[in-house]
């Protein structure tokens, strides 16, 4: 009887770490791609990760009626465009775009019936500069 007990505890807490990832979008850019020799010179790489609230829907997923689809849409773009003028670039490549559920979002989504649903977008990429 010990034994489930400690395996239902490792479960609870394995459930408490866990988080789901339902979109990702990689290898996206903010600039034409040259043909041939790359004409830019890579500033550095990028990694952010933010939080964005929608509602009707669930955590991570689909929104109902696709009120809040395009939340994400602003955020997004802000903080590439935030990370490009940081480093004094022109531009990004290799964006990648992926958006997590965390064990928070859906423990918020459910005691919400569905009406709030967060989601954390973890945006990361390269910025260079044109030559």
């Amino acid at each position: 009887m010990k034994k489930s007990g400690f395996f239902v505890l490792l479960a609870a807490v394995a459930l408490l770490f866990a988080s789901c990832t339902s979109f990702q979008a990689s290898g996206l850019a903010y600039r034409q791609q040259p043909q041939g020799t790359p004409s830019y010179t890579v500033l550095g790489d990028f990694q952010r990760v933010i939080t964005v609230n929608a509602f009707l829907g669930s955590s991570g997923g689909t929104k109902l009626f696709n009120a809040t689809a395009d939340v994400m849409d602003g955020p997004i773009h802000d903080v590439i465009l935030k990370e490009i003028a940081a480093k004094g670039g022109t531009g990004a490549i290799n964006i990648k775009v992926v958006q997590k559920a965390s064990f928070i979002n859906i423990l918020l989504n459910s005691l919400t019936a569905t009406i709030y649903a967060p989601c954390d977008v973890e945006i990361s990429g390269t910025v260079i500069k044109e030559n």
